[in-house]
């Protein structure tokens, strides 16, 4: 089975030469390109560039400005591509095009399910990590045959590369984790921010304090989903990177 490469390229980081764009071709590449809410236009020259794409590059625009705002919508379509694939029974590859080095935190868990996963600079960066990954790299045709129609071509198949980084080897998409009973961790959370005057008062400051309530070794995933838990009740709501409380919606 073909393995799908999946690009994430953060616009508002990372600027692509319409070369770099030129290089993304072949149906096993997905490019998904994430912009600011006032990255309204293109020049023409990646105009041109994404338009032989077609339907294998997707544009993803956030409507609010703030910091890591645009990194929060990378994730999430992430996790919508390895849904996606996981459902169709695809084996993929995820690679985020960003020099912000705050998505590590994702990577240890993605692999976790058997989904490669990594970060580089640049677009051409991306499809040589995708290709060390276990992915097809495109073939490169001399300028004759690129002149003819491509089923005249007979190419040799593309050599295996060793993985050169520290992922995961390619397997069978793993089914998705069982969700980890959490009631008596959200019980130890809030007792604790309905005794403490002195709240977190950032998204950051609140993993640490619900970290340091749950015990200092307890699985980051964990403190995320206690987190998103209370969010979901309405106990906390962010408003950027602020945290807002409202404990009288917390569940009895």
């Amino acid at each position: 089975m073909t393995i799908l490469t999946h690009l994430f390229l953060d616009f508002e980081n990372v600027k692509p030469s319409p070369q770099d764009i030129k290089q993304v071709r072949g149906e096993h590449v997905r490019l998904w390109v994430l912009r600011g809410p006032h990255q309204n236009k293109f020049d023409a020259a990646l105009n041109e560039a994404w338009q032989p794409l077609g339907d294998q590059v997707r544009f993803v625009q956030s409507s609010k400005a703030g910091k890591n705002a645009l990194d929060f919508h990378v994730a999430f379509c992430l996790g919508v591509a390895r849904q996606g694939d996981f459902l169709q029974k695809q084996d993929a590859c995820y690679i985020i095009v960003s020099r912000d080095k705050g998505f590590e935190a994702l990577f240890g868990y993605v692999n976790s399910l058997g989904s490669p996963m990594g970060r580089t600079n640049t677009i051409p960066e991306a499809l040589r990590l995708a290709a060390s990954m276990g992915a097809q790299p495109p073939a490169k045709l001399p300028a004759a045959v690129r002149e003819k129609k491509p089923a005249a071509a007979k190419l040799k198949p593309a050599p295996k590369v060793t993985p050169v980084s520290k992922v995961t080897p390619m397997r069978k998409a793993a089914p998705l984790p069982k969700p980890i009973p959490l009631s008596k961790d959200m019980d130890r959370v809030l007792a604790h921010l309905r005794d403490d005057k002195r709240r977190p008062t950032t998204r950051k400051k609140l993993e640490h304090h619900v970290t340091s309530v749950l015990g200092n070794k307890v699985d980051h995933a964990r403190v995320i989903k206690v987190i998103e838990d209370l969010t979901r009740q309405g106990v906390l709501a962010f408003e950027g990177t602020k945290v807002r409380y409202d404990l009288s919606k917390a569940k009895k």
